[in-house]
């Protein structure tokens, strides 16, 4: 008896390890406008949802963000002017310490004296 009852028992955990579709096959459709409802009346997500514009596309499906513009520009390079600021007086910096090491003006220049021929 306790043998058939643990062989049934690590079957059925084989089972519903190998094929978990069947064991469990409810699937969760998701609902966005009530996911948008409890975003909003959820206090961690004050600050998400004050700086992002959230919507659905569809009922069944999950919601969408995107960032609201922020008055401050960004420019191309997406760095904000105090990094672009660090970045310049970085390369300011650096820049004369690249170039001695990589001046190679001297190796494709002509020879100083001329030879003479014979």
């Amino acid at each position: 008896m306790n043998k058939k009852l643990i062989s049934t028992g690590l079957l059925g955990i084989f089972v519903g390890s190998a094929f978990p579709s069947l064991v469990f096959s409810q699937s969760m459709t998701p609902d966005c406008y009530g996911t948008l409802e409890a975003w909003k009346a959820d206090s961690s997500l004050r600050n998400y949802m004050a700086t992002h514009n959230c919507y659905c596309p569809s009922p069944n499906s999950r919601p969408v963000c995107t960032p609201r513009s922020s008055s401050a520009p960004k420019t191309p390079s997406g760095l904000s002017p105090s990094q672009q600021m660090q970045l310049q007086m970085f390369q300011s910096i650096l820049q004369p310490f690249f170039n001695s090491l990589f001046d190679f003006s001297s190796l494709f220049a002509p020879p100083a004296h001329p030879m003479k021929t014979l």
